[in-house]
């Protein structure tokens, strides 16, 4: 038998190229201001293995690396800002003794959810979809609210992540694309969804 074909051989590849990719990604990522860039060229490798076409992780994380690097540098920025007002706004009513003190941490909570519930969709979005960074936050809602189950999962999977860090923290370098890709497969069941339901209507 050719080892090449053999299960064994197969499985390693796999698993080589899910370190590669997180490496690269690691990498990439050293100069903190392109974390966003990097993890969209990350979220692009997934999708071309998600929809199985053959091509090489280097070349490719890099062309996206290219591709994305100004939306997602601006939505990366804008999405630092919003999560940094929203713990500053946080921190501000834990310290309040007024009255409406609970009604602020509602809408504090309630806008924290809808940015938690966004978050999973923006780089699933931003790869699969050619659409201006402001219809990628626009989808990426829309996507995360039609879809509460798959949103709940992906946050699951995150949180997975984490804590696989915190109790093993030599996971890192595989937790990134391994959490990349199941994100991205549960996402991607929303797109063929909304896919499907769209093909009647152009019908």
């Amino acid at each position: 038998m050719n080892i090449l074909e053999s299960r064994l051989y197969q499985i390693l590849e796999v698993c080589t190229n899910f370190l590669y990719l997180n490496l690269l990604w690691l990498v990439c990522c050293v100069p903190v201001v392109t974390i966003p860039s990097s993890t969209a060229a990350m979220f692009g490798v997934v999708r071309e293995w998600t929809k199985q076409r053959e091509s090489g992780v280097t070349g490719t994380f890099f062309s996206l690396f290219r591709d994305n690097f100004r939306q997602s540098l601006w939505i990366g920025f804008l999405w630092a800002i919003i999560g940094a007002i929203l713990t500053v706004d946080l921190m501000v009513v834990r310290g309040m003794g007024s009255p409406i003190r609970e009604i602020l941490y509602v809408l504090v909570f309630l806008i924290g959810f809808l940015y938690a519930f966004t978050s999973v969709y923006l780089f699933p979005v931003m790869v699969n979809f050619n659409a201006r960074w402001t219809d990628v936050i626009r989808n990426a809602l829309l996507f995360s609210v039609g879809g509460p189950v798959t949103t709940l999962l992906c946050l699951m999977v995150f949180g997975a992540a984490v804590l696989a860090f915190l109790f093993l923290p030599v996971s890192i370098f595989v937790s990134g694309s391994i959490t990349t890709y199941l994100v991205y497969r549960l996402c991607d069941r929303t797109f063929e969804k909304v896919a499907r339901l769209k093909k009647p209507e152009e019908e």
